[in-house]
């Protein structure tokens, strides 16, 4: 976790797949907004790059129609009611993500304030593949792990983008 701009964090959770951040707040003032926003990539500047996960480069009323934001990204707003104590998560939508950018936190952030909550359908593995190629062994994981990711009630090309149609 590291803070490229005063008061954004960008948590890396090692490796990519779906679901959601447990934000967990114990401070702050009524009516604050906190922003997760989530994404496979960094830029150049180490903020997420929302770009890649959305195709939000073609948002906007003139590619994608009337209605369509002018950048479309996955993310998070959460609403405080108050300083007490709140444990919040997205319980309507899941994520693809490596990384989390919050922006807007009441007070410096820890590693014990977000938790990574991976997700998926629960389908049985029944089989398995071994080599003593470790290169086809890790393409194997590989390969296994994107289908997790993408294994949401019915299978997709991709755990974020089919949200935004």
């Amino acid at each position: 976790m590291y803070e490229p701009n005063p008061g954004v964090y960008i948590l890396d959770f090692g490796r990519n797949f779906a679901g959601w951040i447990e934000l967990t707040v114990d401070s702050g003032f009524k009516g604050q907004k906190i922003e997760v926003r989530y994404g496979e990539l960094l830029t150049p500047f180490g903020n997420v790059n929302v770009l890649t996960s959305t195709a939000g480069q073609i948002k906007g009323p003139e590619c994608g129609g009337p209605c369509a934001p002018p950048l479309a990204y996955q993310g998070d707003i959460f609403i405080l009611n108050g300083p007490e104590k709140h444990v919040f998560r997205s319980y309507f939508s899941w994520h693809g993500f490596r990384y989390a950018e919050i922006r807007n936190y009441p007070r410096k952030i820890t590693l014990n304030d977000a938790v990574a909550m991976r997700v998926r359908s629960a389908v049985p593995h029944i089989g398995s593949f071994l080599s003593s190629n470790q290169l086809f062994n890790d393409i194997y994981t590989m390969a296994g792990n994107s289908l997790e990711s993408n294994m949401m009630s019915v299978q997709s090309d991709c755990p974020h983008r089919f949200q935004l149609l």
